[in-house]
């Protein structure tokens, strides 16, 4: 069963110290696996809670999309020039692989390019290849890490 994230907005609701935590100037790029569309709606949902900034566009984007090569040539350059601005825009990378690698790789190409802009990686699941075990890259067990680790950053960011 695939976590949605739900668990962890229940838990949020229930800890009134949650709110008295955060500080949410980050902007944060996540990415993953496309078909998981559904858990970075939610988690993206319980980063804007405790104010901070997703900037993946790709999460709204539609699955219906046809294998069509025409359609592909057209549309596939306007997804990957939004990714890498969206990847731009951001303070921090977060490459989910919780639930597996993905087979089309585009999140892997995402990583190239935060690692070219130096940014700061966190990595939730485990490290898949030599890239991820760069010192630049944080390696976390889930997402109610990452909100800790959040406040950790901005704290010595600020």
């Amino acid at each position: 069963m695939e976590n949605t994230g739900s668990e962890l907005s229940l838990a949020k609701q229930e800890s009134p110290s949650w709110a008295a935590r955060r500080f949410g100037w980050t902007k944060i790029y996540l990415a993953g696996r496309f078909r998981d569309q559904a858990l970075f709606k939610s988690l993206r949902d319980d980063l804007t809670l405790c104010d901070y900034k997703v900037t993946s566009r790709w999460i709204d984007r539609s699955s219906d999309r046809p294998d069509d090569t025409e359609w592909s040539k057209e549309y596939g350059p306007l997804c990957a020039e939004t990714d890498f601005a969206d990847i731009h825009d951001a303070d921090v990378f977060v490459l989910y692989l919780k639930n597996g690698v993905s087979t089309r790789g585009g999140m892997y190409v995402e990583l190239g390019y935060a690692l070219c802009l130096d940014m700061d990686i966190v990595i939730i699941g485990g490290r898949t290849n030599v890239f991820t075990y760069l010192p630049c890259v944080t390696t976390l067990q889930g997402e109610d890490e990452l909100f800790d680790w959040l406040i950790k950053y901005e704290a010595s960011h600020a």
